[in-house]
């Protein structure tokens, strides 16, 4: 991030996996999405992140299952 810049508006995509990610991604539709999109942003920030069940990963810590 760039001291000192601000954003607008963030947009919040979730994917099933990685294959719908890449399905959305590969998508035609996407790429003109995609072109608009660096035509009219001066300035991005792009995170990418996978986000684990806290549920499931509590559940695999109590059971000795995962350290």
């Amino acid at each position: 991030m760039i001291e000192g810049v601000t954003y607008d508006a963030a947009a919040v995509l979730e994917f099933a996996d990685e294959s719908a990610l890449r399905e959305y991604l590969d998508h035609p539709l996407h790429a003109e999405l995609a072109r608009l999109f660096w035509l009219h942003c001066g300035s991005t920030l792009v995170v990418d992140a996978e986000v684990g069940d806290p549920s499931i990963e509590s559940v695999e810590s109590i059971l000795g299952l995962k350290t």
